[in-house]
């Protein structure tokens, strides 16, 4: 892991279950030290963010997603080389470690309100993000990987030709919208890197969306907590709002107080109306999804990739 290559030795903490011999001893005791009183830098591992987010500042968490089609096949193979899992494709991906984990894991909680997002589709592009906002200096590496790629890349060997049943594409369906959003904060965020510094960065997604309001969050740790917020309807101005009413429950992540914020819309959405979220003066971009009628909460699903601009604006719509 290139993590133990270039963190002090145990200074680095591994969460991969009860049972995996990586897994820190005393895990549960160091986690609970209070911040200032942490003999360890990082907590890695593959476990839900409810399990210990609310210890961290949103800032503070890191995540990389992957392909939903990919990170099903790429599992399934795991369990089946390393311990001896003997079910199918379409039984592992209807089984509750199958199609839809990765937002499982994350609790609903969108991306673009954690520190880093990462893609491993785009890895370096990734880690030269995560150099940028933390003090490690993590390379490229390629550790675990499935040697059966190697041995038969000769013979034509392709992860494309393993299809998923009908039940495990609509599961997945949740997965790829985290991915799109995932690979648009990348994007965001690497073009924001190229015009200003790390710390100017706003963190916010759109947590509710109704026919005539707009709810969410949006914060960032050394400004002020009553931030400007611009929402765009279709890319033409829709209104103004600003930061400061209590955030909307959000489970397991800590946001800071008041980051909250609503606007109610000049008119009613329709269907497949965008709906997207900048933070101003700059004009970043925060989020954007595609009104559904009739759906609650966050009833969204992102553009499809390669539609979105989420460029920085240097001058307001």
């Amino acid at each position: 892991m290139e993590l133990e290559r270039v963190l002090p030795e145990n200074t680095l903490l591994c969460d991969y279950g009860a049972d995996s011999p990586t897994t820190t001893e005393n895990l549960a005791g160091r986690v609970a030290q209070p911040a200032a009183q942490r003999d360890w830098q990082v907590l890695c591992g593959h476990f839900q963010l409810s399990r210990y987010a609310a210890q961290f500042a949103p800032w503070e968490l890191t995540v990389f997603v992957r392909h939903p089609h990919e990170q099903v096949i790429s599992h399934w193979e795991h369990r089946k080389r390393v311990q001896g899992y003997t079910g199918s494709l379409e039984e592992f991906a209807l089984s509750a470690s199958g199609t839809g984990q990765q937002s499982r894991m994350l609790n609903g909680i969108p991306v673009q309100l954690l520190g880093f997002v990462g893609v491993t589709n785009r890895y370096e592009d990734s880690l030269e993000l995560f150099r940028s906002l933390y003090p490690i200096d993590a390379q490229p590496q390629q550790l675990n990987v499935n040697p059966e790629r190697e041995e038969h890349k000769e013979r034509g060997y392709d992860r494309k030709k393993y299809q998923l049943p009908a039940a495990g594409k609509q599961r997945e369906k949740v997965d790829y919208d985290l991915f799109i959003q995932a690979n648009r904060t990348l994007k965001a965020r690497l073009d924001f890197l190229a015009q200003r510094p790390p710390g100017e960065w706003i963190y916010g997604a759109i947590t509710r969306l109704g026919p005539q309001q707009v709810e969410g969050v949006a914060f960032n740790p050394g400004l002020t907590p009553h931030l400007p917020l611009q929402v765009l309807i279709n890319g033409e101005h829709a209104g103004f709002c600003c930061t400061g009413e209590t955030p909307p429950p959000l489970p397991g992540l800590n946001l800071p107080a008041r980051c909250g914020f609503r606007l109610f819309l000049p008119k009613r959405l329709q269907a497949r109306d965008r709906v997207e979220l900048r933070a101003l003066p700059l004009g970043q971009w925060l989020d954007t999804l595609d009104w559904h009628p009739g759906s609650k909460d966050r009833p969204a699903t992102p553009p499809p990739p390669g539609v979105l601009d989420v460029s920085l604006r240097s001058s307001l719509t």
